[in-house]
């Protein structure tokens, strides 16, 4: 895995998703323009309604304008209401209604944050000004 400035925070992510038993296919921190992740979860992932909403999965992504949860069928996506930074157990608790059971995402706004937070955004903002 990278070591890029959200990785520490992804890597959270990815560790509250396996303590729920809901373990990704798989995740990837990236930084190309910019700072990004997803996290996969297949058609055959146990966790996923896959009868109904998820037919041919899910990726659950991170970019910084928020949290996205895309439909693989129709390629449509839906926002997930989140800080930037969310408390890692509570985003999946927020996502994994909507993965299992194919409920909509909550509508009021998760204000939870991650311990890190603080440190990742000034880490992050280093990072999005070293090519100014």
């Amino acid at each position: 895995m990278s070591d890029h400035p959200h990785t520490a925070y992804l890597t959270a992510v990815a560790e509250a998703f396996t303590r729920a038993n809901m373990e990704p296919t798989s995740w990837e921190a990236m930084a190309d323009e910019e700072l990004d992740g997803v996290f996969r979860f297949c058609s055959d992932h146990p966790a996923l309604d896959t009868y109904s909403s998820w037919p041919n999965g899910a990726q659950l992504a991170w970019c910084p304008t928020g949290w996205m949860l895309i439909d693989l069928t129709h390629r449509s996506w839906m926002d997930i209401r989140a800080d930037l930074y969310a408390d890692p157990d509570r985003l999946v608790a927020i996502v994994e209604p909507v993965l299992r059971e194919g409920n909509p995402p909550p509508r009021a706004w998760d204000t939870s944050r991650w311990s890190g937070a603080d440190d990742a955004e000034k880490a992050a903002g280093a990072w999005a000004g070293r090519a100014s």
